[in-house]
């Protein structure tokens, strides 16, 4: 757990590091694409647990506020359309329906980014940065 929450530092630093100097919405750009990525392939629930110290730590490091973060946690850990393994309704529907692993990605690629889009644009609306 500590060693966890260690690393969960060093990727938020990481995070403010790379896309840091383009703003907020940068900022959170690119922590949804971090966490909708992990959604690809863990369960739900434990990718919003495992990446909420991110949503802590990188606002704390920007001088900003942490409620646009964690809604980004949620938000972007709940959309796993882009592979068969991320959700268990996925998968029955893989079986049942005979899709392929690549008709996910070409579905749930614009769904992801569709979004990511709504987010970035009506976050900052109900949960200001600063």
């Amino acid at each position: 757990m500590i060693i966890s929450f260690f690393s969960s530092i060093l990727i938020a630093e990481g995070i403010v590091g790379l896309v840091g100097g383009y703003g907020p919405l940068a900022v959170t750009a690119g922590l949804f694409a971090l966490v909708a990525l992990s959604s690809q392939v863990m369960p739900n629930p434990a990718v919003a647990v495992l990446h909420s110290p991110k949503a802590y730590n990188t606002p704390i490091n920007l001088g900003m506020s942490t409620y646009p973060f964690f809604m980004t946690i949620a938000v972007s850990a709940s959309v796993a359309f882009l592979s068969p393994v991320g959700h268990s309704v996925n998968m029955i529907n893989m079986g049942l329906g005979g899709y392929r692993f690549k008709d996910y990605i070409e579905v749930g690629l614009p769904l992801t980014l569709l979004v990511m889009v709504v987010l970035l644009i009506i976050l900052p609306d109900f949960w200001p940065y600063y």
